[in-house]
């Protein structure tokens, strides 16, 4: 029985032992033949690859072990340059909004607009309305063309006063400053220029800013409804300390009434082609047929011919296209003889300005209405321009016949230097949420009691 016994246990032992060995030795024989059947399906260029691929993965393998953090910086930047083209148009679409908060309740889109403008070309404006109240619930997203347009306005806005409020300028939730990361590394030597006259050309730009160095290219964003450009643009100079040196001397720099707003360019790429590229676009009102153009102007004449409240003929409405002629022979000598040199800079200025340097008036427009003139008024404007220099004479002027009350108010000073100072101050302020409009006037004419010029 105990040799039985010993038997069978040995039996058994041996059996478990033979399954142990054969379940082991099976694994590895699939495994092997497994590899001969798939090597055996590959052709020598796809062999080839799979172990590059195998020796690719035991290196990030290693790295990763190494350095796990690297691998997920890595898979990130993939993801996120994946399909460059819809994300680059994504992110630059953030870049361009701006989030304006605390604005006065009574003022509207076009006052925002005016505000905000100065800083590069606006896309849109989207100002919510109560439907309760009428008015808007205090804050408004603004999209720009172009992402120095919304850098600027935030760096230059945010808690400036607007209404007799302070403004929040910042960025919405959704942005983030590492997204410029993903965009084309922006050229040192490139600054954008917003705040351009209009009569101001690409020509005139690079006689300007030619004595901070040697300009490769001057390109304005055209407009192709306007066929004009769209008040702002890029200059590529030839090294970046003359575009640092440009940026800093003429950021402010006043010309045609308009302070320019220059900073360096934050997105990289080729130039823009400039106003040439309208050469390029179909002009849209050209494409308006002529019967359009005689309905409209049988609609003007029937229109004009009904007397008006005042029982006077409303004049006749020019066709639009012999207006626009007409508005260019007016401007013909102003934009005739535009190219100047560098150091004709401050020529360009008398031309585009629309007021006498020399005068010791100040002309104040847009900041009461005439209901809102008190006897205190005089004063008041008296001890704040004060500070200017000395105050020779206010006058305050109701427009005649003005559908808006509209006023006018003139501040004499004793020196051109005090009006000059003033002027520069004054244009653009707010008073009681107005902005200010102000300009030197003619001293000839204000002499005579000549007002309404």
């Amino acid at each position: 029985m105990e040799g039985i016994e010993n038997k069978e246990s040995s039996t058994e032992n041996t059996v478990v032992e033979d399954k142990s060995k054969k379940r082991n030795g099976w694994d590895d024989e699939d495994s092997s033949k497994r590899k001969k059947l798939d090597d055996s399906t590959l052709t020598e260029n796809q062999k080839m690859r799979l172990e590059q691929a195998r020796a690719y993965i035991e290196i990030q393998n290693k790295k990763y072990q190494d350095d796990p953090q690297s691998i997920i910086n890595s898979t990130l930047s993939t993801t996120l340059n994946k399909d460059n083209t819809g994300n680059e148009a994504r992110t630059l679409s953030i870049l361009c909004r701006i989030y304006v908060g605390s604005i006065f309740y009574d003022l509207t889109e076009a006052n925002i607009r005016s505000v905000f403008a100065p800083y590069g070309s606006i896309k849109s404006i989207n100002l919510k309305i109560d439907p309760s109240t009428g008015k808007h619930n205090g804050y408004c997203f603004i999209d720009y063309d172009l992402p120095e347009a919304a850098f600027l306005a935030v760096e230059k806005m945010n808690g400036a006063d607007f209404g007799g409020r302070k403004l929040k300028v910042g960025r919405p939730f959704n942005f983030d400053i590492n997204l410029l990361q993903t965009l084309p590394k922006p050229s040192p030597s490139r600054i954008y220029i917003a705040n351009v006259n209009e009569y101001l050309t690409e020509e005139n730009l690079t006689s300007l800013f030619t004595p901070f160095g040697e300009i490769e290219q001057c390109s304005l964003i055209p407009d192709p409804i306007t066929r004009k450009h769209k008040n702002c643009g890029f200059i590529e100079f030839k090294n970046e300390d003359n575009a640092t040196s440009a940026v800093l001397n003429m950021n402010g720099f006043v010309i045609g009434d308009q302070a320019f707003q220059v900073r360096k360019s934050i997105v990289g790429g080729p130039m823009p082609e400039g106003m040439k590229a309208l050469d390029k676009m179909p002009n849209l009102s050209a494409n308006i047929p002529a019967d359009v153009w005689e309905t409209a102007n049988s609609i003007n004449n029937n229109i004009a011919a009904v007397p008006n409240k005042n029982n006077t003929i409303n004049p006749v409405e020019p066709h639009p296209e012999i207006e626009k002629i007409n508005k260019q022979e007016e401007n013909m000598s102003l934009e005739e003889n535009m190219s100047i040199s560098a150091s004709q800079r401050f020529s360009i200025m008398q031309k585009l300005a629309r007021n006498d340097k020399e005068s010791t008036v100040v002309l104040l427009e847009n900041m009461v209405t005439a209901d809102e003139i008190d006897e205190d008024l005089q004063s008041e404007i008296t001890s704040e321009c004060s500070k200017y220099g000395e105050v020779v004479k206010v006058v305050v002027w109701i427009v005649p016949e003005s559908p808006s009350d509209e006023v006018r108010i003139f501040i004499q000073f004793n020196t051109t230097e005090a009006a000059a100072k003033a002027n520069t101050e004054l244009d653009g302020r707010y008073f009681g949420g107005r902005q200010l409009k102000a300009k030197l006037y003619d001293l000839e004419k204000f002499n005579e009691k000549d007002y309404a010029q």
